[in-house]
């Protein structure tokens, strides 16, 4: 991926080229209805049967005191990989929503159905499911995993959906945001004490004033007043238009400082892949659309709704928010100013990314060789070699050029992998020097060698091995390795930036949390007697081994059944997939796994006894 430039660096790039890096739904909520056959919502409620299952998971929560696995498995495919997560019960409801289910990629509020026309779910997804997987794909997923659940077809209805466009090369804290947006937004809460120009031209009449009144709650006058700025260390950080309740409302946010501040940095890769330079602050112009403004567009069904994203994007930044160019005229009614460029790029630039799948090929390139490292850092090394076999051959044993082309299209084609001896004994007949022996032996112990190596020395073994290859070389390398469509490639990067950020997270507050209890431990540590010594890292992790044994003794908890808990609350594994685990391995630890801590402690006593011996000696 692209490194970010040092500081110094920086002033020697041209300004950032105005590009549009990300587009598409960042929430969307539905509604489900059941279906008659015609396809349309009949207003049937859940079923005694559901009703009873979904109780049975409530009151076993309720129980426990805590979330509990269900039945429901939410599955879909992301390229040949099959996703699968079991959705968990939470202990209470909310409002009119009797149960609670979510797993990792999404929310469900489920209700008998009574209400809201015969509502009985509703659905959110998350936002890296629907960048990574999508709307319409999602949706059918859940579909699916409603359908095993109830037996029934089902109406999707649109309940909220948010669109947005990201953008570099447009900085809105450098733009004339108090006086040159033009907005539609209609708070009646936050209407200006003034009266508007129409109440001071000589008088309304009460029908009037009425009629007045009802526009403005309509939407049809358009507000001069400011949006909402919120700010950090002095610099502009958010702009609101309207609130978070309103039919309609929009936000234009700085989205690196956001992704940064919220450790979402797995979202630089599809920015990356779409041409983002790597440093240049990225802006997310956000319009959010409620069900009561859907429905006053006859937007119902989900499915429709999503067909017309482009022409939501199209009635939102023309008709509902503007950014006029001030400079363009001195018209006192700012509804006549002409729209800014910038702005016209922002009317534009939705849905421009869908024009062209190879909007920049380098980036694209640099995410599969990313995630190729990342996922098959031994493949890569095998292949590297082969390579570099390919080179020396040429170069040690004066290959002809027909037999390096034959020999490079072998490679190519994947038959380079040690145990195709018939690839080998063809070699072997074409060049007949000692040197082949030396090379052919290096490449075949290159998996006894390293097979075992852990994953992170494998990683940096292979960029070191990459570094050595020329651009030309590199490029057929990783689209033989990386054949699948680019969508599930990042999919597959952002999944496991994802995770990866999660962990770094985890591993930072563990290691605060184990220094706060270490200094917080007084004397329950061996240390040297007398001189003050802090217990070294290995005598702090050990004591707080033996802790953490302690405590899950205490409550009655096992580490393997609470690590299971912790894979499928994060959605790496279904309870159905746990119970096999169980079946076939259990969960209880070995006492001898504990008993090694026991033997470190002991040794690091007994190596402090002596050291603390010598230096008395060493005093007297």
């Amino acid at each position: 991926m692209t490194k970010a430039p040092a500081l110094d660096e920086r002033l020697l790039y041209s300004p950032p080229e105005l590009k549009a890096v990300g587009s598409g739904p960042d929430t969307f909520s539905v509604n489900f209805k059941f279906a008659g056959p015609d396809g349309k919502p009949n207003g049937d409620t859940l079923s005694d049967t559901v009703v009873q299952r979904l109780e049975e998971w409530l009151h076993l929560a309720r129980e426990e005191h805590e979330d509990v696995p269900t039945d429901m498995v939410f599955r879909y495919a992301l390229g040949d990989e099959q996703i699968a997560q079991t959705l968990k019960m939470r202990p209470h409801g909310y409002g009119v929503w009797s149960w609670l289910l979510y797993c990792d990629d999404l929310k469900l509020s489920m209700g008998h159905g009574s209400l809201n026309g015969g509502v009985f779910c509703q659905a959110r997804f998350s936002s890296h499911l629907l960048w990574t997987l999508g709307a319409e794909q999602a949706t059918v997923a859940l579909e699916s995993t409603l359908y095993d659940l109830l037996g029934s077809m089902l109406y999707q209805q649109s309940s909220e959906l948010h669109i947005c466009l990201d953008v570099q090369g447009l900085d809105f804290a450098s733009l004339d945001w108090q006086r040159a947006f033009v907005s539609r937004v209609t708070r009646m809460r936050e209407r200006p004490e003034v009266p508007m120009e129409e109440e001071l031209e000589g008088g309304l009449s009460p029908a009037e004033v009425k009629r007045l009144e009802e526009n403005i709650k309509q939407g049809l006058i358009e507000q001069q007043h400011s949006p909402i700025a919120t700010t950090e260390h002095r610099r502009l950080a958010t702009l609101d238009f309207g609130s978070h309740a309103s039919a309609l409302s929009a936000q234009i946010y700085n989205k690196s400082r956001e992704i940064k501040k919220h450790r979402k940095e797995w979202f630089e890769p599809i920015w990356h892949s779409n041409g983002w330079d790597g440093h240049t602050t990225v802006w997310r112009i956000e319009f959010r659309f409620r069900r009561r403004f859907l429905a006053d567009f006859e937007l119902n069904e989900a499915f429709e709704t999503l067909d017309n994203i482009q022409a939501l994007w199209a009635y939102a930044t023309t008709e509902w928010l503007r950014y006029v160019d001030l400079d363009a005229s001195q018209d006192s009614n700012k509804s006549r100013i002409p729209t800014h460029p910038c702005w016209e790029f922002v009317q534009k630039g939705f849905g421009a990314l869908d024009d062209v799948e190879p909007m920049d090929e380098q980036a694209q390139l640099a995410c599969r060789l990313e995630n190729l490292v990342e996922e098959k850092p031994l493949q890569v090394l095998e292949n590297v070699a082969a390579l570099n076999l390919d080179r020396q051959l040429f170069d040690e044993t004066a290959l002809a050029e027909d037999d390096l082309s034959a020999l490079t299209e072998m490679l190519q084609e994947g038959r380079c992998m040690v145990g195709a001896g018939h690839w080998w004994s063809w070699v072997l007949e074409m060049v007949q020097k000692p040197v082949y022996k030396r090379i052919l032996d290096e490449y075949r112990g290159m998996r006894l060698t390293l097979g075992d190596e852990s994953a992170d020395l494998l990683r940096e073994l292979a960029r070191e091995h990459l570094a050595t290859l020329s651009p030309d070389q590199v490029k057929p390398l990783v689209l033989h390795l990386s054949s699948e469509p680019f969508q599930v490639v990042r999919a597959r990067l952002v999944r496991r930036k994802r995770r990866m950020a999660k962990l770094k997270a985890c591993i930072a507050g563990v290691t605060g949390y184990m220094r706060s209890a270490v200094a917080l431990s007084g004397d329950e540590i061996p240390i040297r007697d007398g001189h003050g010594t802090l217990p070294s890292f290995t005598m702090s992790m050990a004591w707080l081994f033996k802790k953490i044994e302690e405590y899950d003794s205490e409550r009655g908890r096992v580490h393997m059944e609470e690590v299971f808990k912790k894979r499928l609350a994060y959605g790496f594994v279904t309870a159905e997939k746990i119970e096999e685990e169980r079946r076939l391995y259990g969960v209880d630890l070995h006492k001898e796994d504990w008993s090694k801590i026991d033997l470190i402690l002991d040794d690091a006593r007994r190596r402090n006894s002596r050291a603390a011996a010598s230096d008395a000696v060493f005093l007297d």
